[in-house]
């Protein structure tokens, strides 16, 4: 939306609370400290949204002129990712204080993952941060990768990202602990999630058919297994690559891409190959 030539009809206000770097940070450290012996209340949700709203909105590619933000925010805001992220991991998440007021700070994959992605991957200790990812492996989502016990093709997609950004500084051990990692991941999705008629299984984090085709394709595209020059984990070949991409293909062509999350891992497959 273009606000210059086709302006709102009433003026927009509602990101006036947050629109300086000091409402900014009061809203981000009244998100980040979560208190629950005192106010019964879970902050991560609100916590990750806010961040991640306003990183989109401040960090964008194109700026949006609909509204007129503070010349300071971004600054401030990476002020408080500097300052929210944990010096022995890497990783941010929120921070506990349990019945003592001590203050526990808890490593958030899905959080840290919000972070590099919406910052474009302009984050500092990449390596640390798949180090602990490698170390949570079998941890349960948020704080790890796993989702009731198994492997789910958006989380797994998310960690490949991650793994993706840090690779350029990873020693050769954590190297190839992430190839080995990944491939496990690849071995679940097509064994597990894949189906071979080119349909993707609908999974309990998944809301849609077609959620389930969008982040098993996206997981695919990610890993490279269309794509050996996208293969930054592994010299594999994928020998049956272009006959899973084409049952793929055909089966999201017979659904008539009406839903647009259909459309969309059509769209993915597609720039895949």
């Amino acid at each position: 939306m273009d606000c210059k030539t086709n302006p709102p009809e009433y003026p927009l206000s509602f990101l006036d609370r947050v629109n300086s770097p000091e409402k900014l940070k009061d809203q981000l450290d009244s998100d980040l400290y979560d208190d629950f012996n005192r106010t019964k209340v879970f902050n991560r949700e609100e916590l990750d949204e806010t961040f991640s709203a306003m990183a989109r909105l401040l960090f964008k590619r194109q700026q949006t002129s609909c509204y007129e933000f503070h010349p300071g925010l971004r600054d401030a805001l990476r002020e408080f990712v500097e300052s929210w992220q944990n010096a022995a991991t890497g990783c941010w998440g929120q921070w506990m204080v349990d019945r003592k007021g001590r203050i526990w700070k808890m490593d958030d994959m899905g959080i840290t993952f919000h972070v590099l992605s919406d910052l474009h991957g302009q984050v500092g200790h990449q390596d640390m941060i798949a180090k602990r990812l490698l170390q949570f492996h079998r941890t349960e989502f948020p704080a790890g990768i796993q989702f009731d016990g198994h492997y789910e093709n958006h989380l797994n997609w998310d960690a490949v990202k991650i793994f993706r950004s840090a690779g350029p500084t990873l020693d050769d051990k954590t190297r190839q602990q992430v190839g080995a990692e990944i491939s496990r991941m690849l071995d679940w999705c097509l064994a597990k999630s894949y189906q071979p008629d080119g349909s993707f299984k609908v999974s309990d984090l998944d809301d849609t058919l077609g959620d389930a085709y969008y982040y098993g394709v996206s997981f695919l595209r990610e890993v490279g297994y269309f794509r050996r020059e996208e293969r930054f984990w592994t010299d594999r070949d994928f020998s049956n690559a272009q006959v899973v991409h084409d049952r793929i293909e055909t089966k999201l062509k017979a659904t008539g891409l009406k839903d647009p999350k259909m459309k969309d891992a059509y769209e993915a497959l597609d720039t895949a190959n």
